[in-house]
């Protein structure tokens, strides 16, 4: 096994990707990320390449695993299922000590309840659960029967289209992301988004008033050698609030998932304060839980 420090090309992005997919070769549905995380982290801000380390691990077969510092103090990481318990331990080592050099106190990790090796080896590695969100994962088959997108009249939902589209699909991302402060998606980044793999314009959907703005927005992922899609990220503009756009928005994106030769959905949500209960919409669109996303911290000061 050999390690290299990576730069987050698009070349470096398909080899983290290609960890994402063969997990879910073996674990499908209850994987901690999906290939489209990955694209949407490394373009939905320009110019944050500096704030991050990333790591791969490789077998003479092919990559095995990763680890994306987001400087200083927060790490997502990632091994194939078969090198899992022997690789996230030297993964998280890696981590630590990174997090130390750039002068955390603190060092945050999370992941699936169901991964049992990368959970074991976080608290032989002197991580404890700590406090926070719980993200649900959930998911739904798209065998059966899909919600509709029922819309008052005038609003309809539709897909992206060219460029024309890409002001008023930054603006709707940026109002529906703006209870968490001023969002740092740009048109310059979006466009960046739109040309990274696997993005498909046919699986962007908005739903847009009759005066021609956009009140939502759903993105949605296609892992097609998996045949599984995740929906990331979904938003309304808090004018259009609880009036039932985000569910059409979703049920489209559902109905073009499935017609792109998808048979499941994924979708990692939690509750927010102040924000419509994200897994009630997800629920009602027939998404049912798998697990959740634990939450674990390790000190990094001398006691």
């Amino acid at each position: 096994m050999i390690s290299r420090e990576i730069s987050g090309s698009p070349a470096d992005l398909r080899l983290m990707q290609d960890v994402v997919s063969a997990s879910w070769r073996v674990e499908k549905p209850l994987v901690r990320f999906h290939i489209g995380d990955l694209a949407w982290a490394r373009y939905q801000h320009a110019g944050r390449e500096h704030e991050w380390r990333i790591r791969l691990w490789e077998t003479d077969d092919g990559p095995a695993g990763w680890a994306w510092l987001y400087l200083p103090d927060t790490v997502e990481l990632l091994a194939v299922p078969e090198h899992r318990g022997s690789l996230i331990p030297e993964i998280l080592r890696w981590a630590v000590d990174e997090a130390a050099a750039a002068g955390a106190e603190r060092l945050s990790v999370s992941a699936l309840d169901r991964d049992e090796p990368t959970v074991q080896a976080l608290l032989a590695e002197g991580f404890e659960a700590a406090r926070g969100p719980r993200f649900e994962a959930m998911a739904l088959s798209l065998d059966g029967l899909l919600p509709e997108p029922a819309l008052p009249e005038g609003f309809q939902a539709r897909h992206m289209a060219g460029d024309e589209d890409l002001s008023r699909r930054v603006a709707v991302h940026r109002a529906a992301w703006s209870v968490f402060g001023p969002s740092r998606v740009t048109e310059t980044s979006f466009r960046n988004l739109r040309e990274a793999w696997p993005y498909r314009r046919e699986l962007d959907w908005v739903v847009e008033a009759p005066d021609g703005s956009f009140v939502a927005s759903r993105l949605v992922w296609l892992d097609e050698e998996n045949r599984a899609g995740e929906l990331e990220p979904v938003g309304t503009d808090p004018a259009y609030w609880r009036r039932g756009f985000g569910f059409a928005a979703c049920a489209a994106g559902l109905r073009a998932l499935r017609a792109a030769g998808a048979d499941t959905a994924v979708v990692y949500c939690t509750e927010v304060e102040g924000k419509p209960p994200a897994p009630a919409l997800y629920r009602s669109l027939g998404f049912e839980p798998t697990g959740r996303h634990l939450d674990f911290a390790r000190n990094l000061r001398a006691p």
